[in-house]
């Protein structure tokens, strides 16, 4: 059985293709409610919090993504045997949600926005890529007024690179 999933895994090799372009666009909804509270919870926060949304569930987000692939002709044998070029971006668009248990005058969240990125160098034995997250550096807002000022922070924007070697054949 092993032997027979090999050969499939060969196969697949084989037939991979040279030159990839890929694009993606996703959709997701999340919404959530407050249906249980613990019994120590005062009445007040019952009152106000039964029935609510989640605070900072993001009911509606889409993403897209563009990858790129292609071979690189830098020889057929060493270090450099089989080398690849990729390249991605993704984008993330989140709206909607509420960061307070309010069900009389809830707040809603500020949209959010996000861009990521990746770029590398790959073969079979190893891979040199760096990676940005949040490469806009979003800072979320989420409200504003004379009484409070609130912020939802996601990850901070950052760059970093990772090496990966396979040392098993």
């Amino acid at each position: 059985m092993q032997r027979e999933v090999a050969s499939v895994f060969e196969n697949l090799e084989a037939i991979r293709p040279r030159r990839a372009v890929g694009i993606g666009v996703s959709y997701a909804k999340q919404n959530g409610e407050v249906d249980k509270l613990s019994a120590n919870v005062s009445q007040r926060l019952k009152d106000v919090a039964e029935g609510t949304k989640l605070v900072y569930t993001v009911p509606n987000q889409w993403k897209t993504q563009l990858v790129f692939r292609t071979p690189m002709d830098v020889g057929s044998s060493g270090f450099f045997n089989g080398l690849e070029f990729l390249a991605s971006v993704n984008y993330v668009y989140e709206s909607g949600g509420y960061w307070d248990l309010n069900a009389s005058n809830p707040n809603p969240m500020a949209s959010q926005r996000r861009l990521n990125a990746r770029i590398g160098l790959e073969t079979e034995k190893w891979s040199f890529i760096v990676k940005g997250q949040n490469l806009t550096d979003e800072n979320f807002h989420t409200i504003h007024n004379s009484a409070v000022s609130r912020w939802r922070r996601i990850n901070p924007s950052y760059v970093h690179a990772t090496f990966k070697y396979h040392f098993v054949d």
